[in-house]
């Protein structure tokens, strides 16, 4: 697995740097503490995540004006992303949320996203495969 770390900006920052080693991968920038609206831009490409709905909610990934993926939210159970090209994941959290991976349909965690919790506050680690 390939190790990405981010870190938030500061402790209310809704601004996300992300880089692996000292360079650079991009920026993620949630709109509001209320919703998922976010916004991912690097170099080479500019996403933004939409949320939908209230009682059954999704996430819209949209590139130049064209959905990629629905991400179901599902605070209960699990939330599932699925591929245009069929592919499944399942976002999993342990107890504290300090935790989520993505699973694929084997269970082979994809991503990782580690938190440290109090440790190291505003900043961690995802590892993808």
């Amino acid at each position: 697995m390939n190790t990405i770390q981010w870190q938030s900006a500061g402790w209310f920052s809704r601004d996300i740097a992300l880089s692996v080693g000292s360079n650079p991968l991009g920026k993620l920038t949630f709109k509001s503490a209320w919703n998922q609206n976010a916004t991912y831009f690097s170099k080479s490409i500019r996403l933004s995540f939409v949320q939908e709905g209230f009682w059954k909610q999704y996430v819209r990934v949209v590139r130049d004006d064209s959905t990629l993926t629905k991400i179901e939210i599902n605070p209960f159970t699990k939330s599932v992303l699925k591929l245009t090209t069929g592919e499944g994941f399942t976002l999993a959290s342990n107890f504290w949320g300090s935790e989520l991976k993505w699973t694929d349909t084997a269970g082979k965690p994809v991503v990782l996203y580690i938190d440290p919790m109090f440790s190291a506050y505003r900043k961690g680690t995802m590892q993808v495969s």
